[in-house]
């Protein structure tokens, strides 16, 4: 392990309330006196001990090393007691994955036998999924399958829990109760429903088969049309996707916040879920473009669908990419921030290599979460590439195959991890798509959504 990764993983435990110098991770008695705090290392995870990391291209050579002996998830062997409860009463005991949950004091060093710095590791850089092979459709890991998930903490950040318990156990002070930073982020996967001819065929069609269903009101075979025929011809401000001037008006009441708009690039779909294409100076997205910039939001890197996992069509994206921005005057570099579609799993080594600076992918798409166990950003391994977790996510709280919750329960658990994040001074980073707040209650979209009510109500929390 570097002393990249370690200071990675310490600045997350100890938040700056100790020098680093003063941690050791061995286990060797002789040595605990020279330190404050002592992790005692776990035999098999092959972190070691730090060394000078070496550049690799594509998975990481360091990942596949760490924790290379087990074959399968390790079980919890032990929970560390803290006296805390959630906001459900449950007691927030710590797991113990690794070690055991002795601690000594000896003379001024506090020895912890548990090794926060393998489990932090596991959390951070997913080796869950390395030895999970389990995925969803879309290629991703379900949260569903997660140690977090089985044992009932998904909902907790358990590596800043674990941090609290260690400054305690040292006397050393919490930060402040405060969100540190608001990222308000939007997947821009379609501008507009009607503006084009195909969405205007799409009308049609599913006019036409609302009149073969008996059971349709021919009244929203009129309604979809009407809309149809009023975006087509008029502005895209008449169509119901493009909700964008109220989703500015609701993000500019949070002043402190940094608004992205992730945009994907103008090439050929690899894929069906990467449709629509959509270009730069297309008609609606230069209105959408002029938006963005009159608010002083951030333009982001969509990457699509096809190029999860796929180094070469990464590449090919990024460079068509910036391309559209080099072709409309971007001077600034708006690719370095990256969040996948879909939320799909990444070669973030790629990324890193490829120039991108800000990650803001890494979340479970099925259920709000803090999948890496932590609402900090950090570096992930020894790249220059920063992992903004994503807190919250619009469909992963209403979406039947999600958590299918309805207002008030998507308001309430959304709310408990907002809190979350202020008690530990993290970072809050949450994802809403403009066609949740789509306006048209025709037969294209039957129930209306509570996104509308929904995010200004979070966003008045904020």
């Amino acid at each position: 392990m570097s002393p990249q990764i370690l200071n990675t993983i310490l600045d997350i435990l100890l938040r700056g309330t100790m020098p680093h110098h003063m941690v050791g991770y061995t286990a060797t008695p002789d040595e605990f006196a020279k330190y404050r705090l002592v992790i005692v290392p776990c035999e098999g995870c092959g972190l070691g001990t730090p060394q000078k990391a070496e550049r690799n291209n594509g998975d990481c050579n360091r990942e596949k090393a760490a924790f290379e002996g087990m074959e399968a998830v390790p079980q919890i062997k032990d929970w560390i007691k803290t006296g805390k409860y959630d906001t459900q009463g449950m007691p927030c005991n710590l797991p113990v994955l690794f070690g055991s949950k002795d601690v000594e004091r000896i003379g001024d060093t506090v020895v912890v036998h548990s090794d926060v710095i393998a489990t932090a590791y596991f959390f951070l850089f997913r080796i869950e999924e390395r030895l999970n092979q389990k995925r969803d459709e879309h290629g991703r890991f379900p949260a569903r399958e997660s140690l977090a998930f089985r044992h009932g903490f998904m909902h907790r950040a358990v590596l800043d829990e674990y941090g609290e318990w260690l400054r305690g156990l040292l006397n050393l002070p919490n930060p402040n109760e405060r969100i540190n930073k608001i990222y308000l982020t939007h997947d821009v996967d379609n501008v507009t429903l009607y503006r084009s001819v195909r969405g205007v065929l799409g009308a049609v069609k599913r006019s036409l088969t609302s009149i073969a269903t008996p059971l349709n009101k021919p009244a929203d075979m009129g309604n979809e049309l009407a809309a149809a025929w009023k975006a087509h011809t008029r502005s895209a401000n008449s169509d119901p996707l493009f909700t964008f001037n109220d989703m500015m008006l609701w993000d500019n009441q949070v002043h402190n916040a940094q608004v992205i708009y992730f945009l994907k690039s103008n090439r050929r779909a690899q894929s069906r879920y990467d449709r629509p294409v959509y270009g730069f100076n297309d008609i609606d997205v230069k209105l959408l473009r002029q938006l963005i910039s009159d608010n002083g939001y951030s333009i982001g890197w969509h990457s699509s669908y096809a190029s999860a996992g796929n180094d070469e069509q990464t590449l090919i994206d990024l460079e068509a990419f910036k391309q559209e921005c080099s072709l409309c005057g971007y001077n600034d570099t708006p690719w370095r921030l990256h969040r996948a579609h879909y939320l799909r799993n990444t070669h973030y080594d790629t990324l890193a290599q490829y120039g991108i600076t800000d990650d803001f992918t890494l979340a479970f798409a099925d259920m709000a979460g803090f999948r890496t166990g932590t609402c900090l950003p950090y570096k992930w391994l020894d790249t220059s590439l920063t992992i903004h977790p994503l807190t919250l996510m619009d469909v992963t709280l209403s979406e039947k195959r999600y958590m299918n919750l309805d207002y008030y329960g998507a308001y309430d658990y959304a709310k408990n991890m907002i809190q979350q994040v202020r008690h530990f001074g993290g970072e809050l980073n949450m994802l809403w798509h403009n066609n949740s707040f789509r306006t048209d209650t025709s037969s294209a979209n039957p129930i209306p959504s509570y996104h509308r009510d929904l995010y200004p109500a979070l966003l008045q929390l904020l």
